[in-house]
């Protein structure tokens, strides 16, 4: 069974097609890292993009909510005007927040965190009061709803 894990040898193709694969990977990751960073910098965030995620947004995600409870629901995330609603699954009234009340972003869990969440998938908007903990189903989800979140709370 180890050598179905474990080739050995590796076709000089396969070799090539994995290794762009994660070399695509990194220069993704490292220019999204760079468009946060400018926006952040300058002050001026990209207009195209800051309607994309707004677009997306009013139109409702869905991602895992972590309470600080413990407790996990899936939860409905969408833009009504200035304040960012959640809906919990088999909840028939939406939670409301303010997008003025949020004070950063951040990403993986908090340390005294007791939740299941996996760290890299983790999104956190923090407010004054509390910090609302979500969990997408895949890097590049959450990489986008940080960097849209930076731009929608810098404009």
């Amino acid at each position: 069974q180890l050598s179905r894990l474990v080739p050995n040898s590796l076709p000089s193709k396969s070799f090539w097609l994995h290794f762009f694969s994660h070399v695509h990977a990194i220069k993704a990751h490292v220019a999204s890292q760079a468009r946060a960073r400018a926006a952040h910098v300058t002050g001026s965030a990209d207009p195209q993009l800051l309607q994309t995620f707004t677009s997306v947004l009013q139109e409702g995600i869905l991602v895992r909510r972590h309470k600080l409870d413990g407790s996990v629901a899936l939860t409905k995330l969408w833009l009504s005007g200035n304040a960012l609603m959640l809906l919990e699954d088999g909840e028939s009234n939406p939670e409301m927040l303010n997008l003025d009340h949020i004070v950063k972003v951040t990403t993986g869990r908090a340390s005294e965190s007791r939740h299941r969440a996996i760290d890299e998938l983790t999104l956190n908007l923090v407010t004054e009061a509390t910090q609302y903990t979500f969990e997408a189903s895949a890097r590049l989800e959450v990489q986008a709803l940080i960097e849209g979140f930076a731009l929608l709370l810098s404009n």
